[in-house]
């Protein structure tokens, strides 16, 4: 059974690598200058995280609730 997010998954995952590069060179350059990562950049590479996690379970069948945008 194909479900409306499997078509998107390669997208996903696509869009994903540039988020979590784009995060990572910020980080690394606002410790490179600062001394400390960003907290701000941090709590963003947590939700994130969380986001694809999400993702992941649901297109391998381990939740049945859809993740965001995809829910409602």
């Amino acid at each position: 059974v194909k479900t409306s997010l499997d078509s998107f998954v390669p997208v996903i995952y696509s869009w994903a690598a540039v988020v979590l590069y784009i995060i990572a060179v910020l980080q690394f350059l606002f410790n490179l200058f600062t001394d400390s990562p960003n907290s701000s950049l941090a709590e963003l590479a947590s939700v994130f995280r969380e986001w694809m996690v999400q993702i992941i379970n649901f297109v391998t069948y381990q939740e049945k609730d859809k993740p965001y945008p995809f829910s409602g």
